[in-house]
């Protein structure tokens, strides 16, 4: 079964702007999220902290998209540019908000 993938605004834009290399490469790891789901692991996706999870797309500029399961979907919170070794605390805080928003929502 094809798992959902939901974008938030900003992350759905962040996706939509990258150039046809890197934009291609981040399509193939979304797809695996809609193939694998639950089951995705290393080297594409971990935990990052209680119900938040990276998709991770590797390269000479590294993208993270951040996210996490409702409803037996995947919901993409943030997406961002990896430019150091540790995910930065205020990018797991802000997926973590848009999760929380998100959840009292639905």
């Amino acid at each position: 079964m094809i798992m959902q993938v939901a974008y938030h605004t900003k992350a759905f834009a962040f996706v939509r702007e990258l150039d046809d290399a890197r934009g291609a490469r981040v399509r193939r790891v979304i797809r695996l999220l809609e193939e694998r789901g639950y089951a995705l692991r290393m080297p594409f996706s971990k935990s990052v902290a209680a119900g938040l999870f990276e998709l991770r797309v590797v390269g000479a500029l590294q993208v993270r998209l951040l996210f996490f399961f409702h409803k037996d979907q995947a919901v993409i919170a943030h997406a961002f540019f990896k430019k150091t070794e540790a995910l930065s605390h205020k990018d797991i805080e802000y997926a973590q908000k848009v999760r929380g928003t998100y959840m009292a929502d639905s």
